[in-house]
């Protein structure tokens, strides 16, 4: 009982810790300007002239639909072998693993682990009605990617082995998005990429009203299961001392 109430207690902090996390990427996304290129642009070029080359920083969302940097070639996803201009996969295994329970009785349990997991590292483009601009979006996650494959192999690996998943996930060319990072002069060039303090960076095919909802729901639930959480603990801990 009395580690059962430190569990709660840890519990309740991390949620609680996840609720402030949230908190700060729906600030981030409220706060950040939503310009077209052509603005952006105009505001880059001014910086330009003022300060000179790599002079420009600013926080601010693109919407738009998803280019290959260059007209040709787009990118080829590498299990489902889709045209795309993104593209992310993930393989994990799942097997049986014998171990021994509290009764010293051997209990054969399922596990599963990541055995490949890559995102393609290639620059997009982001285009819209004005005008459009490179993404250094490579490596990133894509909220609401399209996924291609998701499927299950049985057998191989060796003993043990029950099969493997494969799920891949894309972004064709044209896919609306929504990109939220900083715009930066990269030796002339405009960019969107993650922000060079650390800030939040991120590409999403959900519109910016629909991410906010969809986190300021995250964040309740998060503090609604802190706050339940938490008076369990100090509960537990003194009904263990009593004992």
């Amino acid at each position: 009982m009395f580690w059962t109430g430190i569990a709660a207690l840890v519990v309740a902090g991390l949620l609680a810790l996840g609720a402030r996390a949230v908190r700060r990427r729906v600030r981030a996304i409220v706060t950040a300007d939503l310009l077209t290129v052509r603005e952006l642009r105009q505001l880059h070029r001014a910086a330009v002239e003022a300060a000179g080359e790599d002079s420009f920083r600013y926080r601010c969302e693109i919407a738009g639909v998803a280019r290959p940097r260059n007209t040709k070639p787009v990118l080829v996803s590498e299990l489902a072998g889709v045209e795309c201009v993104w593209h992310r996969h993930r393989v994990t295994h799942r097997y049986w693993e014998w171990t021994t329970d509290r009764n010293g009785k051997r209990v054969r349990r399922t596990r599963e682990r990541v055995v490949a997991e890559r995102t393609s590292s290639a620059a997009f483009r982001i285009e819209d009605a004005t005008g459009s601009m490179v993404v250094q979006g490579g490596g990133t996650k894509v909220g609401g990617a399209e996924r291609v494959m998701d499927g299950f192999e049985r057998g191989g690996g060796g003993s043990g082995t029950i099969g493997f998943r494969r799920q891949e996930w894309v972004l064709r060319p044209g896919r609306e998005m929504h990109v939220l990072g900083e715009a930066a002069d990269d030796g002339g060039t405009l960019v969107l990429r993650k922000p060079a303090d650390g800030g939040m960076f991120t590409v999403s095919t959900e519109n910016r009203q629909r991410r906010i909802e969809r986190e300021r729901a995250t964040h309740l639930g998060l503090w609604i299961g802190a706050l339940v959480t938490a008076p369990v603990g100090p509960v537990l801990l003194v009904l263990a001392l009593l004992r």
